[in-house]
This record gives structure tokens, sequence and C-alpha cells, in this order.
């Protein structure tokens, strides 16, 4: 038994495999904070004897995961842009936000126009 466990504490160790706990996954798999939480209250939701107040705590974990991934995504996206040399801003939606001029190569000009 685990240092932390305790017989009045079984939900740990209920629907498990003998000796494995949320923490045994979590910590051996590499899930980070808001993951973790939510895996944790995935799996012991049943028998805590709170199952709403967890499945509400697994899905702010949820809710905040989401916004995590959804910002990483629009940093490397913004990233890109940015390289490119365009002064446009992606937003959380993943909208790009500015306009867009395509200049064409010089050669691809029609006559009697220049490049800037």
């Amino acid at each position: 038994m685990k240092d932390h466990q305790r017989e009045d504490n079984n939900h740990y160790r209920k629907g498990m495999p003998e000796g494995v706990e949320a923490i045994d996954i979590i910590k051996t798999q590499g899930f980070g904070f808001f993951d973790g939480n939510a895996l944790k209250y995935l799996l012991r939701y049943k028998w805590k004897g709170t199952p709403l107040q967890d499945l509400i705590k697994l899905r702010d974990y949820t809710n905040q995961l989401i916004q995590e991934v959804r910002e990483a995504q629009v940093k490397e996206a913004q990233e890109k842009v940015d390289a490119l040399g365009l002064d446009h801003k992606i937003d959380l939606d993943g909208q790009l936000r500015g306009t867009v001029t395509v200049m064409p190569a010089k050669n691809e000009l029609p006559t009697g126009f220049q490049a800037a």
C-alpha cells in the first residue's frame, strides 16, 4: 500500500488494475496539470461519492486544457504570419485579422504597371 493510501480512500484504487492509481498513469504518461487532473476526475468520479462535483471539475479542467491548446496553436500560427512579415494578428478562434495584399511577381504585372 502506498504512503498516501488509506482504507477510507478506496476511490483511488477502485476500478483500476491492482496496485495502480490515477497518479501512476499521470506520472508515467507525462500528463500536465490540466490533462492530468481531467484524467484523475474521469477515472474516479464513479467511486468517490460526489459524481456531479467531480464531473464539473473534469469539465473545468478540460476547458482549461482546450484553452491552453488553442493558445499554443494561435501562438504557432502567429509566429508563421510574423515570419512572413505580415502585420496581421491571429485571434483565439484561429481567424486571421487584417488585410492581405498580394503583390504579383514583377514579371506578372500587366503592361504599364510597376512594382511598389
